[in-house]
């Protein structure tokens, strides 16, 4: 009797050690992701020069401005892992470069100077929303890494939409002017299959 309720004692021990095992790496698994990036307030930033909405897309080579700041703007020197996507692809609209939309543009790494900055000169491909994906590991080894996603806009190039509504134009023009030339000759054969029946 003795022997049995030892044996379920120690099984009883076994399977309350391995719940708390399975308890604990649970925990350790959930929390894994938050306790991987900072949490301490630092930050990435992004500026583009010119302005989004001024960069023409394929035509305007534009540079892109990263910095790393504490919570109090001061600067942290970080290793960069940049990613650059392409905006999406539209099944309406297509755009000048269809081959490159929906793709990963830029995989690079990089680090910032004492300032905390790096800076990088991109010629954008197309228009539409890109996305930016920024992981910093600052030098110092307490701060722990940071990582940050961004989208923005650009619009049309603005001579090819000048150009599209002046393709636009001459189509209509050549439309306006064949429906014309073909609904007169269309009165033209009736007027003179009138004649020729009146005469026979």
């Amino acid at each position: 009797m003795q022997s049995e309720l030892r044996t379920s004692h120690s099984l009883l021990n076994r399977s309350v050690r391995r719940l708390s095992r399975a308890v604990c790496l649970v925990a350790l698994l959930c929390s894994a992701p938050g306790a991987l990036f900072s949490d301490s307030g630092a930050s990435i930033q992004y500026e583009l020069k010119p302005a989004a909405d001024r960069i023409g897309p394929d035509v305007d080579v534009a540079q892109l401005v990263l910095r790393v700041r504490t919570a109090t703007g001061d600067p942290i020197p970080a290793r960069l892992q940049v990613e650059l996507d392409a905006p999406p692809r539209n099944m309406l609209v297509s755009t000048d470069f269809p081959i490159v939309e929906g793709t990963r543009l830029m995989r690079a790494e990089a680090a910032t100077d004492a300032s905390g900055e790096h800076a990088l000169r991109y010629l954008f491909p197309i228009r539409g929303e890109y996305r930016l994906r920024v992981v910093a590991t600052p030098l110092d080894p307490s701060i722990a890494p940071i990582r940050q996603e961004f989208a923005f806009s650009l619009r049309e190039n603005p001579g090819e939409v000048f150009n599209l509504f002046l393709l636009m134009g001459v189509l209509f023009v050549f439309g306006g002017l064949a429906g014309i030339v073909f609904g007169r000759s269309a009165v033209a054969d009736q007027a003179a299959q009138s004649n020729s029946g009146a005469n026979s």
